[in-house]
């Protein structure tokens, strides 16, 4: 059994966990807040309020990162475990980062005259995301309970990330042969959103990644 498993599994009260599991769902809200200010923003609003809940949510993300990793260089977690436990927590916070950068991007220009055609697969995109942080959430949830189940998530994840691959190609390829004007910084702006998106399912496959590996041991032991 993995060290980060086995530790899960005989101290589930403990601190370190509940942080990392609450973590988690911080992440998983900065996610469902970034789709919430993507469908407004789509509606012709502007959703200063949702921006700024996002900031502070991934902001509080942020707290509760540095607060595991200080118990973490002081706690009693073996060193592999407490390895396999920094990459998590740090690959999460990726997740956050991504779609609160692309709340950022999103802001600075207007969507409201894109073709529904783009609206349409830019949210598919983001939905897809969605899916992928959700079933993440599940996984640190289950860590050191159920690597079974564990496993079906993560390769879920995998396919599902794979399906918000070829969504961007699409947007790429839409935006290429469209008839959009946009000044030059304004088209850097919306490639850089739309890779954001991308980068919050990339970050929860390379999450869910680390934590399959820890359930592939869990299984064979």
């Amino acid at each position: 059994m993995s060290g980060l498993l086995e530790w899960f599994k005989s101290r589930r009260e403990s601190e370190v966990i509940r942080k990392t599991r609450e973590h988690a769902l911080k992440v998983n809200q900065v996610v469902h807040e970034t789709q919430d200010f993507i469908k407004k923003a789509f509606q012709g609003k502007i959703p200063k309020k949702t921006q700024k809940r996002t900031e502070q949510i991934e902001h509080e993300a942020d707290i509760l990162r540095r607060e595991i990793f200080s118990i973490l260089t002081t706690g009693e977690i073996n060193p592999n475990a407490r390895e396999d436990l920094m990459h998590i927590v740090k690959r999460m916070d990726d997740v956050a980062n991504n779609a609160n950068a692309a709340v950022r991007r999103m802001a600075l220009f207007n969507v409201v005259e894109f073709p529904d055609e783009l609206k349409d697969l830019i949210s598919k995109m983001m939905s897809h995301s969605i899916e992928c942080s959700d079933m993440l959430k599940e996984c640190i949830e289950k860590l050191g309970i159920e690597a079974s189940e564990i496993l079906r998530l993560t390769d879920r994840i995998g396919e599902i990330e794979h399906e918000v691959d070829l969504l961007n190609s699409n947007v790429k390829s839409f935006l290429i042969n469209s008839n959009l004007t946009m000044n030059p910084f304004e088209a850097i702006v919306v490639h850089e959103f739309i890779e954001r998106i991308e980068n919050i399912a990339d970050a929860c496959e390379d999450t869910a990644d680390i934590v399959k590996l820890m359930a592939l041991r869990d299984e064979v032991r």
